[in-house]
């Protein structure tokens, strides 16, 4: 039923007859009966079991069998627990099948129908048509409920079966419960000075809805809020708008449907927003894209210049020329120039790359004047018509094609006498 494997049919109040039909039916589809329980989260459901299932869907089914199986159902164990339907670990059973010997029932007296049966279906002999009753217990010890005394005491449901067991079988149906619908509400959207309010349903219970209001207050009582009423909308919401409010208060509200099984009604609290802060500075984003990073973001006052630190307008090998208003540099900006509004907006910062520096090397040898070492006699070591050599090696680099380099040696030679 959750994945829509099976229609439901809710059983109504009072006394009704409903037909149940088989998967192996050619008169109509398979369906499910529902027999709603005093605890909302608990009910019946009522499934024709053909003889033609076999495997694990046999179980409970006497051989070749053929009857109605009885399901019960509480959601609040399935929602808390793993293994909702094994009773041998510690924790009651959220979906079962109720054994006709869990229950009173009355049978006419030529049936073949035992009360020592252990079977889990209830069927009619296919002689003739026979009738049976089961009623839920009064108390909590002929199967599990969660029902308190209270809705135990108010629970005498009654199951008639009164047709054989084949692929089409009718039962009639008294004193189900009419449980009124699940309503879930909440405030779909806020504003300063506005709330709206959305209902749906999610579970109609065999209800209808009649008609939806919804108020809002101040106080949490309501005392003196405004209702007003709300019609469903094409996508089966019903959505109320209040306005007027005040910003940035909590606010009490209610939406009450009244529906064929009684009004229900749900209430909560919610927010309008508040008033925007108002702006007082601009948000400046400075794209450095120098040694201390790509970007930063400087908040500055209205009436006051942008601060950019010097040690942010650090590039190696670049310098710095200037602010501009686009990346492509075609709108300077004076950043000494105080802003005059709170409206966010970017600087970009222009580099231009430093000429390459000299790096010419050499060594350079001094040189001299002549020097004459003879003296009279012929004495001296170096005397007479001595030539010195003086060498200025000076080395210079050449580019020449190809970027190879060369280095030149002049000499220069000078005589003395």
């Amino acid at each position: 039923m959750l994945y829509g494997f099976a229609d439901e049919t809710i059983a109504k109040s009072g006394t009704n007859e409903y037909v149940l039909y088989s998967h192996e039916s050619t008169e109509g589809e398979f369906n499910v009966i529902r027999v709603n329980l005093p605890n909302s989260n608990e009910y019946l459901l009522l499934e024709n079991r053909s003889h033609a299932d076999t495997g694990y869907d046999n179980n409970g089914l006497n051989g070749n069998m053929q009857g109605v199986l009885i399901w019960h159902i509480d959601e609040s164990i399935i929602n808390s627990t793993s293994r909702p339907n094994n009773g041998n670990e510690g924790h009651a059973p959220g979906f079962t099948i109720i054994s006709p010997t869990n229950c009173t029932y009355d049978v006419d007296a030529d049936s073949t129908w035992s009360k020592d049966s252990q079977s889990s279906v209830f069927y009619a002999s296919n002689d003739a048509p026979y009738t049976f009753m089961v009623s839920t217990p009064n108390n909590k010890g002929s199967w599990h409920t969660s029902l308190t005394a209270e809705q135990a005491a108010e629970c005498n449901i009654k199951i008639e079966f009164l047709t054989s067991a084949g692929n089409e079988m009718t039962v009639r149906i008294t004193g189900a419960c009419d449980l009124p619908p699940v309503v879930a509400g909440s405030a779909a959207k806020a504003t300063q000075s506005s709330l709206s309010l959305k209902a749906g349903v999610t579970d109609f219970n065999g209800a209808e809805i009649l008609s939806c209001k919804m108020k809002i207050s101040e106080k949490s009582d309501l005392s003196d809020a405004t209702e007003i009423t709300v019609e469903k909308n094409a996508d089966g919401e019903y959505v109320g708008v209040f306005e007027g409010l005040k910003a940035d208060t909590e606010y009490y509200y209610a939406i009450s449907m009244e529906t064929t099984h009684g009004t229900v009604e749900k209430t909560s609290s919610t927010y309008t927003l508040p008033k925007p802060v108002e702006k007082t500075k601009a948000s400046v984003t400075v794209f450095l894209n120098s040694d201390r990073g790509t970007k930063i973001t400087v908040k500055t006052d209205v009436g006051k210049t942008v601060a950019v630190g010097d040690a942010y307008l650090v590039k190696k090998g670049y310098t710095f020329d200037g602010w501009y208003l686009d990346e492509a540099f075609t709108q300077p900006y004076d950043i000494t120039k105080p802003i005059e509004s709170t409206d966010d907006f970017a600087i970009y910062a222009k580099w231009t790359e430093n000429a390459p520096e000299n790096t010419t090397t050499g060594n350079v040898t001094p040189g001299g004047d002549d020097v004459q070492n003879g003296g009279n006699g012929g004495n001296g070591g170096n005397g007479g018509n001595t030539t010195t050599i003086v060498i200025i090696a000076i080395a210079a680099v050449v580019v020449v094609g190809g970027g190879a380099a060369a280095a030149v040696v002049i000499v220069n030679k000078k005589k003395t006498k």
